[in-house]
């Protein structure tokens, strides 16, 4: 809908502002889960940076579009701006597209994760740049969440949980209609010393084995992934023997697309998967990372040359879907049916070797050929 704004000064109209917005309703409920227009659902998101790949940083609509329309085609519905205030054309698109937005401004408070990072504004600038952000989005019907940080050092600190409380006030002072969340990382921390349990949505970045703990622990009886797997893979490299690990490194700095390893602090997408099918309480999870970005090339490192780019991606730096795409098409995407084979079918110097075949597929059941039989 559009609610044009007029001002008539002497019968005369001097100004005119459109505002497009929309009509929803959305509750989190205790036990229950998150319920949009009264139906039950899980977040099926991802978390985004704000570059468009080799294109740069520069807002692109057609790129910004292509990108919302692979994850579409995923069955993702909703987007983590991570870590910034996103810009007003993916907001646009998102209200078009019909995603849902976890708009999320803050890396850091007032504690120092890098030299010269917000922590040196942040006693000045964090309410009115949250505030900036409140107003010109509130009215955006995709945004359905405001997350005050993530991974912020502060939520270890005694004063954290006070910090916390105060940009959440922020949030329902401005907007008392949408709830507030926050990425915590630490979660021994944040449910001994009150952090988590003072935030209307608590988010665990990861740390799926203590789920059960922190619904168990906390009064809001919720839990979010408000970041989630960190699985690695290159699109097209496959590593052998196929087998589950953690940080693992090869000498061509890439990642095996089985989509079998992981970093040490995260996990694989079954966990993920399996957490949210068993417990109403979780209320969805939202995947690190839609696309892979410049920087973090974990599990190698930022000074390990030729490392660059990040490898946590479902889809590479080129907007081309790595083979988990399909993975998580198969189980979010009820609208199509999915069939996806891997690895490919030429690997010469491999002769009378056992290839492992994968296949994700929305079907009950596959059945593999090779060569007739």
């Amino acid at each position: 809908y559009k609610a044009v704004s007029k001002i008539y000064v002497d019968g005369k109209q001097t100004d005119e502002y459109t505002t497009r917005f929309g009509i929803r309703s959305i509750e989190i409920i205790a036990d229950k889960g998150f319920f949009l227009n009264g139906k039950h659902r899980k977040f099926q998101g991802v978390c985004n940076h704000h570059d468009l790949g080799p294109l740069g940083a520069a807002v692109n609509v057609a790129a910004l579009r292509r990108q919302l329309t692979l994850l579409k085609d995923m069955g993702c519905d909703a987007v983590r701006t991570s870590h910034n205030m996103p810009t007003p054309e993916l907001v646009e698109l998102c209200d078009e597209m019909g995603f849902m937005m976890m708009l999320e401004p803050f890396d850091e408070w007032d504690i120092a994760k890098c030299e010269n990072g917000y922590h040196r504004y942040f006693n000045e600038w964090a309410e009115k740049d949250m505030v900036n952000m409140l107003h010109q989005y509130r009215n955006n019907p995709c945004v359905v969440m405001w997350s005050i940080g993530n991974e912020v050092p502060t939520q270890c600190s005694p004063e954290g949980y006070k910090v916390a409380s105060f940009l959440q006030d922020i949030c329902h002072r401005e907007d008392p209609t949408r709830p507030v969340t926050c990425g915590m990382d630490q979660v021994t921390c944040v449910l001994a010393n009150g952090f988590a349990a003072m935030i209307d949505v608590p988010g665990l970045n990861y740390r799926a084995h203590r789920y059960v703990e922190s619904y168990e622990t906390l009064p809001q009886n919720i839990v979010l992934g408000s970041e989630t797997a960190s699985t690695v893979s290159s699109r097209g490299v496959y590593k052998f023997p196929v087998q589950k690990g953690a940080s693992v490194m090869y000498d061509d700095h890439q990642c095996s697309g089985y989509d079998v390893e992981c970093c040490s602090w995260s996990n694989l997408p079954d966990e993920d998967f399996a957490l949210s099918d068993d417990y109403d309480w979780t209320i969805g999870q939202f995947v690190w990372t839609g696309f892979d970005y410049l920087g973090e090339p974990s599990p190698y490192s930022t000074d390990s040359w030729p490392s660059h780019s990040s490898v946590f991606g479902i889809i590479d730096l080129a907007s081309l879907p790595k083979d988990r795409f399909y993975l998580y098409r198969s189980l979010w995407n009820k609208q199509a049916n999915t069939l996806h084979v891997l690895p490919h079918w030429t690997w010469p110097g491999r002769e009378g070797e056992n290839t492992p075949v994968f296949v994700y597929t929305s079907y009950p059941s596959a059945e593999l050929f090779v060569n007739g039989k």
